[in-house]
């Protein structure tokens, strides 16, 4: 069954098997000889020194998944989509029917399948098609006249300021004010005028 699900399984399906199996494996860090050996001569057949074994409980699921996907000729692929957008490129729509339908027992066409594959898809995914569209940016100096954005008119040019060259003939206006506790006694020096 190992050598089944390896030369059938998805690059997801690998990852999650060994991600599975990782609890039962001794972490190293760096390298032995041996590691180095092996890189240096891939041909040469060297034994791994860690004890690595896939779990049997994921191992059974994925082939279960495998073979119910080799049976209704799916594609070996997580994504009922071909070529999913950015966003969506991390979905598992078709592997998460096929898990149902290994779950559940029941049978379904390939036709059903695909079917339900692209309604979990879509409902997953519905939010990509209402996102909104990205607003253009407004040329800084460019030809032609600049156009509101809400109303979508073109704006004048702003009119520049006259030129100002005579002075005002009204009077300023004096504001008076209460006096402070700086200021002092009426009569006498403020605090500005001590010495200390």
């Amino acid at each position: 069954m190992k050598a089944f699900v390896e030369a059938n399984a998805t690059e997801h399906e690998k990852a999650d098997l060994i991600f599975a199996s990782a609890a039962g494996v001794r972490v190293k860090f760096g390298f032995t000889l041996r590691d180095l050996a092996a890189a240096a001569d891939p041909d040469e057949d060297y034994v791994p020194t860690g004890k690595f074994r896939y779990n049997p409980e994921a191992l059974a699921e994925i082939a279960g998944r495998i073979k119910l996907r080799r049976e209704l000729r799916l594609p070996a692929r997580e994504c009922v989509v071909r070529k999913p957008p950015p966003e969506a490129s991390h979905c598992i729509c078709l592997t998460g029917t096929l898990d149902s339908l290994v779950e559940s027992g029941q049978a379904m066409t390939r036709g059903e399948v695909l079917k339900a594959a692209r309604k979990a898809h879509t409902e997953r995914w519905a939010w990509l098609k209402n996102r909104p569209k990205p607003r253009p940016e407004p040329l800084a100096a460019g030809p032609g006249p600049k156009v509101s954005p809400q109303t979508d008119e073109p704006i004048s040019a702003p009119v520049p300021a006259a030129v100002v060259t005579e002075t005002s003939t009204k009077p300023f206006r004096v504001v008076k004010r209460s006096p402070k506790w700086w200021d002092g006694p009426s009569g006498a020096d403020g605090i500005g005028d001590k010495v200390f």
